[in-house]
């Protein structure tokens, strides 16, 4: 989620990037999808989510096993942020590794799709419909959503509440940085549209739209409304609900983003007409679009020629004072405001 699902796989295959022919990766953005290479690189993703499950399969199985060492906030805040991630990881599983536009199709139900995991378990588990898949996916969601209701973030208890569970602080850090209650009303939203009924629509809408007054009023998350905005903050992380704080984001990102290309072809550029026709120049709109304007690094190399890096992961490199390499700790955001 801060490289493979976030900047690599979605944006080759959208082909929001247009990466040199020698790219390792080229194949993903040419949706050659029997190539090794890129067959390789999807199954490393579908491996690792489903490595994430089992962990958070593990951990639930733990808090109901040990039940009684935790006190009841801790085991409402716990739980409910697990039960977020595995409504999360296996939607993006279906969004990914399934079919699309299910509201305008009508065998969609009742095809097998993902497994839904929900055991710790080495044996292998059946496929969903996707029926029950999405099932599995609004259930979790929902009872993520009802145990995370006591969460510090929705500031709907008074701090004697958390006394007990909040000693050292930790219920109080950061709430962006974890599956909180907006997080999961939004993931739960996006499952809604993704199963796409007129009935799921308007519960979506009505997630949404008692949410968003709450965010924007409780400063969790704020809009980059100007140049100087975007210009401190290009991965919008200020405008984040739900972000992973990367402790070397340099290290994650320098492979592919980078103002000095060399002579590599690893990294991903955007064409100057594909960022052109993303934003819609040729019809006036750009001009006003500050993420046009003020979103990019133009290249000069002979290697990079006619293209432009995107800012919005491009970390530059820091040293200290002896000139060593200094760790910078950023963010990979995985829900922003705008999306809403």
């Amino acid at each position: 989620y801060v490289s493979g699902l976030t900047f690599t796989l979605p944006e080759l295959i959208a082909q929001q990037y247009t990466p040199h022919a020698q790219n390792s990766l080229v194949a993903l953005f040419n949706q050659n999808y029997t190539n090794a290479t890129a067959e390789a690189y999807i199954s490393n993703i579908w491996g690792s989510i489903y490595n994430a499950i089992a962990n958070v399969n593990k951990i639930l199985e733990w808090c109901e096993t040990n039940r009684e060492v935790l006190d009841d906030v801790n085991y409402q805040l716990i739980k409910g942020e697990l039960l977020a991630m595995r409504g999360f990881f296996h939607l993006d599983l279906l969004r990914n590794y399934g079919i699309g536009n299910l509201a305008g199709r009508s065998d969609w139900s009742n095809r097998a799709t993902i497994p839904y995991i929900k055991v710790n378990s080495i044996e292998i588990q059946p496929q969903q419909t996707y029926a029950e898949a999405l099932k599995f996916v609004i259930e979790d969601l929902t009872e993520a959503v009802s145990l995370l209701a006591i969460d510090p973030i929705t500031e709907s208890k008074d701090e004697s509440f958390y006394e007990l569970a909040n000693k050292d602080g930790y219920w109080s850090l950061n709430r962006n940085d974890r599956f909180n209650y907006y997080a999961a009303q939004t993931i739960l939203a996006r499952a809604y549209m993704w199963r796409g009924s007129t009935s799921d629509m308007e519960a979506a809408a009505k997630i949404l739209e008692d949410i968003i007054p709450a965010i924007e009023e409780k400063g969790i998350a704020r809009f980059n409304v100007s140049a100087a905005d975007i210009m401190a903050d290009y991965n919008g992380s200020a405008e984040a609900i739900l972000r992973l704080e990367v402790q070397d984001l340099y290290s994650v990102t320098s492979g592919r983003f980078t103002k000095d290309v060399g002579s590599s072809y690893e990294f991903f550029y955007t064409s100057t007409s594909q960022r052109d026709a993303i934003y819609e120049s040729e019809a006036g709109i750009a001009a006003s679009d500050l993420r046009y304007s003020v979103g990019f690094f133009t290249h000069t190399e002979s290697t990079a020629a006619d293209r432009v890096t995107s800012l919005k992961y491009l970390v530059s490199l820091k040293t200290n004072s002896a000139g060593n390499v200094v760790n910078q700790k950023g963010y990979s955001c995985l829900i922003r405001l705008p999306e809403l």
